[in-house]
């Protein structure tokens, strides 16, 4: 033990608050890195009893004062916790993981954000498991890390997504997901969700910058069906900034990020935020094609047959300059990569934009479908598809795409018609009984989807198209309005700190300078159009700006001061 005990002096006399000790502790804690993972195999004197580093961690040390000590402890030991170790180990592995979460320090975690990031995956890998007594004989191991393919840690990944598939509807936020496997009781996820939160909200002082912490938080969120949480997180702290140096964020966690993201949002029906998310997984720059782009694609997919109204209709047909007798696997190719043009982001990296669309041909099928509102080809689709959607597991937001069709066709109906009888509705509407039409205009007034009334006597629906424009002046459109004109005017306030920042940068003066004209500097050593000025000061100066900017970009004029 004289290794751990060498340790705990440099910790103990290290920790002065002093940033060139914290520096020196940190690098003496690394240099001892491997020495501290064989003592974490020790095994400990009593069965109940915890490991040597989580016994210093828990009984010698203190937080926040010996957050860097703590934390270089617990990374040593968590590659050894595992579900296959008897219940005590990773409960008291996990009991003082979650006191660190609560209580560290910044300033001296910011000094070790790769064993941060470690230790937080480890912690959400462990909470995704049950323990043995509680595991099925499928059961996976513990000790395995996270890689692309999994998009997260252990099986917690897959219950993110069994979740979300299972409660796609508000009301169903809290009901426990159909497992077709063991999972881990919800308790155990629920118990992550404070430590989490509470790390992500402490490790940087900007809350729009993303952390290690912000995907593991999303997962567990999804994992125990607390879908709402997740959504009040994502737009309480929108994010605007990424950070490596300071974070120890890495690429991975900006895709499933944006990812469970999504799928809080698809799950609870706010498909437009939803869309946003999975296109920012897609246009994250790559050099190659990630299974979690790939999954935010399908999904991306599934979510615009699901729109009511699509911003931006997709082609749903060949173009005209296709052979008139194009038909079959051929007439679908084209129209899939078509539709694939039209929802990828103008950003997406060439090879991702290339390659995704072979991921995802029989969702580009269902799309073009729903388009059409072809309920019976739908149905079909389904079906022949229906064993790759299991695998996918988006069975049940495909259904719901089918679900949708109706929906549609009476809003058409409310857009066309002043009144129809119920069996007109049901009629054009595909519904069984004209009993079943009025149950979905009902379900429709509830949502607010349409404005009608229903005369049960004359068994006729009235559309009221006057009331749904009085929407747009309510209370309440005009207070989400408002909020979103804060949110934009918040982003726009960035947008031109940051183009200030980079123009005043020293690194941008010093090519500017080099460049010469190029880079908005004139050779005559005089202010150009876009030389110190912001891009957006030159915006806003309208005709004056633009001329400046096109001398400045010629090289010879003469800059305004």
């Amino acid at each position: 033990m004289a290794v751990l005990d060498d340790v705990l002096n440099h910790i103990l006399n290290l920790s002065t608050g002093r940033e060139e000790d914290y520096d020196e502790l940190h690098r003496k804690l690394s240099d001892q890195a491997e020495n501290l993972r064989s003592l974490s195999t020790t095994t400990a004197t009593g069965h109940e009893e915890p490991p040597p580093l989580l016994r210093v961690s828990r009984d010698t040390l203190h937080l926040p004062e010996h957050t860097l000590g703590v934390l270089h402890l617990l990374t040593a030991q968590a590659p050894t916790v595992s579900v296959h170790h008897a219940s005590s180990h990773r409960e008291h592995f996990l009991g003082v993981c979650e006191v660190f979460l609560v209580k560290f320090d910044p300033d001296q975690a910011a000094r070790a954000v790769k064993e941060f990031a470690e230790l937080v995956h480890r912690y959400t890998d462990l909470l995704g498991h049950s323990p043995p007594s509680d595991a099925g004989p499928g059961g996976a191991g513990g000790g395995e890390e996270a890689d692309d393919s999994s998009m997260g840690h252990g099986n917690l990944g897959e219950e993110a997504e069994v979740a979300a598939e299972t409660a796609h509807q508000p009301a169903q936020e809290d009901a426990a997901p159909a497992p077709t496997r063991p999972l881990p009781a919800v308790k155990d996820l629920v118990r992550g969700l404070l430590p989490l939160e509470t790390a992500a909200r402490t490790l940087v002082t900007d809350p729009h910058c993303l952390t290690p912490v912000h995907p593991d938080l999303l997962q567990v969120c999804l994992g125990a069906g607390r879908l709402q949480q997740a959504v009040d997180f994502v737009r309480e702290r929108p994010i605007y900034r990424v950070d490596p140096a300071a974070t120890g964020v890495v690429a991975l966690d900006v895709l499933r990020y944006f990812y469970y993201a999504g799928m809080a949002f698809l799950s609870l029906q706010h498909l437009h935020d939803a869309v946003d998310c999975f296109k920012a997984v897609i246009s994250t720059p790559a050099q190659a094609l990630s299974a979690v782009a790939v999954e935010a694609y399908r999904k991306l997919v599934l979510a615009h047959a699901l729109l009511p109204t699509p911003a931006k209709p997709l082609p749903a047909s060949p173009s005209p300059s296709s052979s008139p007798s194009s038909s079959g696997p051929s007439a679908s190719s084209t129209i899939a990569a078509a539709q694939t043009r039209a929802l990828l982001p103008p950003k997406t990296s060439p090879i991702v934009a290339r390659s995704i669309r072979q991921h995802a041909l029989p969702y580009h099928d269902i799309l073009t479908a729903a388009q059409a509102e072809d309920a019976e080809r739908v149905r079909g689709l389904l079906s022949q598809h229906a064993d790759t959607l299991t695998a996918h597991q988006n069975m049940g937001l495909a259904q719901q795409i089918l679900d949708q069709i109706p929906v549609r066709k009476l809003r058409q109906l409310a857009r066309t018609f002043v009144a129809l009888s119920l069996q007109d509705v049901a009629e054009h509407t595909g519904s069984a009984t004209p009993a079943a039409a009025e149950h979905m205009v009902l379900d429709q007034v509830a949502k607010g989807g349409v404005s009608a009334t229903i005369d049960d006597v004359a068994q006729m629906v009235y559309f009221d198209d006057d009331r749904m424009d009085n929407q747009i002046g309510s209370t309440a459109s005009i207070v989400r309005l408002d909020e979103e004109l804060k949110l934009v005017m918040n982003l726009a306030d960035r947008v031109k700190a940051f183009d200030l920042r980079i123009s005043s940068a020293p690194e941008y003066m010093s090519k500017a300078w080099k460049g010469g004209g190029r880079a908005g500097l004139g050779r005559g050593g005089g202010r150009g159009g876009l030389g110190l000025r912001s891009a957006s000061t030159v915006v806003a100066g309208g005709d004056g700006g633009r001329r400046g900017a096109e001398q400045s970009r010629g090289g010879g004029g003469k800059g305004r001061e």
